[in-house]
């Protein structure tokens, strides 16, 4: 039977920024997912998808709903599906032993609470549930009108919380949003996380308002978003400053783990090395997630000279963290299957110089490599 094995529709609940719940952030969307703001936690539980996967499990096929971990996969790179798998040291032969060690059924003890889309940065391979800023600006150039700042009810998970024993924060920027901070230093006083791991995803860029509230959980892990370092990170995360972000994530350091996400794109891809360099040598272990969209930043849309030096740069590094290892072993697995098309070259161009025109900084002045490949302007 093949390994088709995932903890998560067994025992994770998500609730993104605009209240639709999950098993998983990168199970397909359907246009009947459920919505915190309409249904009840208890309803997640009997959501059709969730069940048909968990049928697929059983039965040892793979569902559909899963197929970017699949594809992930098949591509010789590390899946979500297996990261998550290995946090609960499970497997294809030993869930069915631990499963009921884990979770005592119909109870979601691995939540994921994304709870609002107030964001301060404006990554352009974000979306515009993820930041309103980046919203702000798809406005001001015409992409899209949505201005809409979503914000559901955290009280309607408040009775989870207790039961929860891995609960991961996620934005926009949870560490500027003062209502959440409130709600997490309530939920410190009443003891409602004393078992619970707390896991913080973070831009890292404003962390002083939540310094003393992150002191006082228990237990806290961080995940901290960074695609770059030095110019290509202020370029991709405008408008982030490394000098600051990089300071920041090694105070969070002192407080608890951290690791770092990355999302590989046609942007990075030739500094890539530069970032995975300065978390191995910091001893931060560092996830790598080839970009699936926008698909203008893929990084097969990128000339294959470009592609082939980039790919030299990271056969070339030598990592101590073996997390860190096995993602870049992934990559260069990724990077060799997936060779250049170009097929939205100039897409590429036309919305670099739409984002840079209200910007005002450059891709060449970080990546003076494209100047031989540039596209005129329309």
């Amino acid at each position: 039977m093949d390994d088709v094995f995932c903890i998560n529709p067994f025992v994770h609940l998500l609730v993104e920024t605009n209240g639709r719940t999950s098993f998983c952030c990168l199970a397909k969307r359907t246009p009947n997912d459920q919505n915190i703001n309409t249904h009840k936690v208890d309803d997640a539980w009997h959501d059709p998808v969730r069940n048909s996967v968990i049928e697929s499990i059983h039965r040892g096929e793979q569902n559909p709903a899963c197929r970017f971990c699949w594809r992930t996969e098949s591509l010789g790179a590390v899946s979500h599906r297996q990261i998550i798998n290995k946090r609960f040291l499970v497997n294809q032969s030993n869930y069915k032993k631990f499963l009921p060690l884990i979770t005592s059924g119909e109870t979601f003890v691995d939540m994921e609470i994304q709870h609002t889309n107030i964001c301060n940065l404006k990554c352009g391979m974000c979306d515009e549930k993820s930041t309103h800023s980046l919203a702000a600006e798809n406005r001001r150039l015409g992409i899209s009108d949505n201005l809409t700042v979503y914000d559901w009810d955290i009280k309607k998970i408040l009775d989870r919380i207790s039961q929860t024993k891995w609960l991961n924060i996620r934005g926009g920027e949870p560490l500027i949003n003062q209502q959440l901070k409130d709600q997490v230093n309530q939920w410190i006083d009443e003891g409602m996380l004393d078992d619970t791991t707390v896991c913080i995803t973070t831009n890292a860029t404003k962390i002083a308002s939540w310094l003393h509230t992150l002191e006082r959980i228990p237990k806290l892990q961080f995940m901290v978003s960074a695609d770059g370092a030095g110019e290509v990170y202020n370029y991709i995360r405008f408008p982030g400053d490394w000098d600051t972000t990089s300071a920041n994530i090694l105070k969070l350091q002192t407080i608890a783990p951290v690791m770092i996400n990355c999302v590989v794109q046609n942007v990075n891809i030739f500094n890539l090395d530069k970032l995975i360099e300065w978390a191995d040598k910091n001893k931060i272990p560092i996830d790598l997630y080839p970009i699936d969209n926008p698909r203008i930043y893929r990084t097969m849309n990128l000339p294959q000279g470009l592609l082939d030096s980039s790919l030299n740069k990271l056969e070339q590094l030598n990592l101590t963290q073996k997390r860190s290892r096995d993602q870049l072993n992934g990559i260069i697995q990724y990077l060799k299957s997936h060779t250049s098309d170009m097929e939205l070259w100039d897409e590429f161009w036309h919305m670099t110089y739409m984002r840079q025109s209200i910007r005002k900084n450059s891709i060449l002045d970080v990546f003076p490599e494209l100047s031989n490949y540039e596209r005129p302007r329309l």
